[in-house]
């Protein structure tokens, strides 16, 4: 990069790098540069710590290959609510964040040493919420860097339009708790591509929490493509928390490993009190699409979910889903189910071949819990649809161990 060029500033010419917290150092050469009417942040190879760094409209922050922007693990050096962010920018337009960098958030000094469940650790009393949080931006780049060691969500965007996620890696611990990979809420017009994410939770996962944002904003218009996925929750996630609609979202040319399910799509009213105040009414989730997606060592392949645990009026539905060329090699079951006064309605399955090779205890039929754990004993389960459509679909279970009871069953199902 020319040191020369028009609208570049380096943080080293502010001070950052001469050791201690580098925070006022980037953020001064920020600064500097949206007073200029934009330009280039330029971060040189090495380390720098940092709290909070508030980014700037049409300012792009480039980290440099061998740049290492390392979080502070002091509470204190953090800012904006619930815990703070690390890079964080709010009503902005054409922000970015580009190189071959690399932002770290030091997630294992956030968390205890114990585990709160199967997968994840304990997170302590104060940890920042998101190691980048963009809310309310517009023309939003994000590309090329590499987001690692997240203490929570790690790529959060919230209420934005017309954000291009490209080639960003994401490399979380397995056990670290609710370190998502890229969080898309409330957003609009979004393409996500070429990206390598291995999270501790979600991979990709699009929400429409209307409350945390404070109006009914629909989470539409995202495409992603082209991504290699692992994770000990779900690869891609549709729904859960919100009450806007989520619609017109299109996924590509997924190769998606080790992961507990491949593709989630869930609308529930929830039982549990901490989630019952983000989901109200539940999420209507519409006009979604899955093409080329392979899978490899997934315990469940599909889970799609409509439920009502507090059995109160519900607004969410699952409708119009069609998944196209997926193959998938899987230790469980998938499941495709509606509640009979809320079917799904319209789900297309096509050019689907998925091989069973797992081991089950039971052959009883259990209701799904919202993490999909329960299990069915059938490769592909489905009730409660209006216009479920197979077409040239093959549920392999000569390899599947225990009391199974078949490859593909039905009940309370109309196909077209």
């Amino acid at each position: 990069m020319m040191t020369g060029e028009s609208g570049f500033v380096d943080v080293c010419a502010h001070g950052a790098g001469r050791g201690g917290l580098d925070t006022r150092a980037v953020q001064s050469a920020i600064d500097a540069c949206a007073g200029r009417g934009g330009g280039t942040v330029y971060v040189p190879p090495g380390r720098y710590v940092c709290g909070t760094i508030r980014l700037a409209s049409f300012v792009t922050l480039h980290l440099e290959a061998g740049a290492v922007l390392e979080g502070s693990t002091s509470p204190g050096d953090y800012e904006g609510g619930e815990g703070g962010y690390l890079i964080y920018g709010e009503d902005l337009d054409g922000a970015a964040l580009t190189g071959r960098g690399t932002i770290d958030g030091r997630g294992p000094s956030w968390w205890a040493s114990e585990m709160i469940n199967a997968t994840a650790l304990r997170p302590k009393a104060a940890r920042p919420r998101a190691l980048v949080y963009l809310v309310n931006c517009r023309n939003t780049v994000v590309r090329d860097v590499s987001l690692v060691d997240s203490p929570f969500f790690t790529l959060w965007m919230l209420g934005g339009e017309g954000a291009a996620i490209d080639g960003v890696r994401i490399a979380n611990p397995r056990n670290g708790p609710n370190t998502d990979g890229i969080d898309v809420d409330c957003c609009r017009d979004v393409t996500i591509s070429n990206c390598r994410i291995d999270a501790g939770d979600d991979c990709i996962a699009l929400k429409s929490n209307a409350k945390w944002l404070g109006r009914r904003q629909a989470c539409e218009n995202v495409v992603v493509s082209n991504c290699v996925l692992s994770s000990s929750t779900c690869a891609v996630r549709v729904g859960y928390e919100g009450d806007a609609p989520i619609r017109n979202c299109a996924f590509s040319n997924l190769a998606i490993t080790d992961t507990h399910i491949g593709i989630d799509l869930v609308s529930i009213l929830p039982a549990d009190e901490q989630a019952a105040r983000y989901i109200q009414e539940g999420v209507e989730i519409e006009n979604v699409a899955f093409s080329n997606v392979v899978m490899d060592r997934a315990q469940r392949p599909i889970f799609a979910w409509v439920g009502n645990e507090t059995g109160g009026p519900m607004r969410g539905l699952i409708a119009d889903v069609a998944i196209r060329g997926l193959t998938a090699r899987a230790a469980g079951s998938s499941y495709i189910g509606g509640l009979a006064g809320n079917p799904i309605r319209g789900f297309r399955l096509s050019d689907v071949r998925i091989e069973v090779h797992g081991t089950i205890e039971s052959a009883d039929v259990a209701v799904p819990d919202v993490w999909g754990s329960q299990p069915v004993p059938f490769g592909l389960y489905c009730r409660h649809v209006e216009g479920l459509t197979l077409g040239e679909v093959k549920v392999d279970m000569a390899s599947a161990r225990g009391p199974w009871r078949g490859d593909v069953h039905c009940e309370h199902v109309n196909t077209e």
